[in-house]
């Protein structure tokens, strides 16, 4: 195979001779006779810092090949070329326009020229890694080629922005409209509040123990202890429950005179009969001291249980008084309930509208930044020779 392919070769040599010679000539004079081309390419860098955002972006996202592939198709697309258009002196549009043929059935000026510089521009890399882009721009003139890759690099720069910006201030305007039916609502629940407290009369205090509470408090304690002394005046008055009344002055006394009499009597009763006048005498004594006795006995009585009478009185005085107390308790805390629950309303509308607020607030600042993660390296510069 090789044998005959030589063969054919040396055979036909003339011929390929002449077609290469004739080639090269032709490739000779389109060299110099062709217009001369310079390309100028402006450096930007795009940064692994965290770019700002209205959402989180993850660290391996920025780092993605596919993350510097979609600033390539953005750097490529005609709303940067677009851009790029009104970055040019308006003076110069009209020479522009002219240069590039552009005529009134070819569509608008703006986007005729955009698809034009497009033609001219390149996009390059440094290696597959690199987060730094060249960007190029090929014509017949160095200044010119230098001044539109900048007028690119600009434009790339720009159009990143604006697709930062545009979402944040959308969101920002939506934000807005939610912030006014939020406070429409918050207006609402205070307003509803403030009519609860004045129709039940309560004043928002400190917090602590109510008014209520306290008096309940008190006079359950001072129940408690109206009815021990009711229970022990009670239990003094009953049969038997002699100690409180033989520990009256004037029974102790009587007691005393009648040990006295009845000690003499049982020992004049030794010595003399029962006729004796002393001892009918002691007797008589004797029956008069415990009839005075029994007298005082029955007064000390009537006295505890006029006191036990009493007692009662006042535990059951005492008792309507807590029982009073314990339904406005009970109608206070139902109050203080209603409170509570329109305070929370009121406190989850507005901490609702303060996150709101803040968010808003973080996107407006969003839309108006101006920072990006998108810089020029190095800007171009007009090159000296033709490429």
């Amino acid at each position: 195979m090789m044998r005959h392919l030589l063969k054919v070769i040396h055979l036909r040599w003339m011929i390929i001779a002449i077609c290469t010679l004739a080639a090269l000539g032709l490739a000779g004079a389109y060299a110099l006779l062709a217009p001369p081309v310079y390309k100028s390419a402006a450096s930007v860098v795009v940064d692994a810092r965290t770019a700002e955002t209205i959402g989180p972006q993850a660290q391996a996202e920025r780092m993605s090949p596919d993350y510097l592939l979609t600033l390539e198709d953005i750097l490529k697309s005609n709303r940067v070329a677009e851009r790029v258009v009104e970055l040019i002196d308006a003076k110069t549009v009209p020479r522009l326009a002219e240069n590039y043929g552009w005529t009134p059935s070819a569509g608008p000026l703006k986007e005729f020229l955009a698809s034009q510089l497009l033609q001219s521009m390149t996009v390059e890399s440094s290696i597959g890694s690199s987060r730094v882009m060249q960007i190029g721009f090929l014509s017949g003139s160095p200044e010119y080629s230098a001044s539109m890759a900048n007028a690119f690099a600009q434009a790339f720069i720009d159009v990143n922005l604006a697709l930062q910006a545009e979402p944040a201030r959308s969101a920002a305007q939506a934000y807005e409209q939610q912030l006014e039916r939020k406070a429409e609502e918050l207006r609402g629940a205070q307003q509803r509040l403030a009519a609860l407290q004045r129709d039940l009369g309560v004043i928002d205090g400190a917090g602590g123990p109510s008014a209520d509470n306290v008096n309940l408090t008190t006079l359950a304690t001072q129940l408690a202890n109206a009815t021990a002394a009711a229970e022990a005046a009670s239990s003094q008055t009953q049969a038997g429950a002699l100690p409180a009344v033989e520990s009256d002055p004037v029974v102790t006394q009587l007691d005393v005179q009648l040990a006295s009499l009845q000690a003499q009597l049982a020992q004049l009763g030794t010595l003399a009969g029962p006729n004796n006048a002393q001892v009918r005498q002691l007797k008589n004594q004797i029956a008069t001291l415990e009839a005075q006795k029994a007298q005082q006995v029955a007064a000390a009585r009537q006295s505890k249980a006029a006191e036990a009478a009493q007692a009662r009185t006042v535990q059951q005085g005492i008792a309507g008084q807590v029982a009073a107390q314990m339904q406005r308790t009970i109608a206070s805390q139902e109050t203080q309930n209603e409170l509570a629950q329109a305070k929370l309303d009121v406190a989850g509308v507005q901490l609702a509208y303060d996150q709101m607020a803040q968010r808003r607030t973080q996107l407006q600042v969003l839309g108006e930044s101006g920072q990006t993660n998108i810089s020029i390296l190095t800007p171009a510069r007009p090159s000296a020779a033709p490429v």
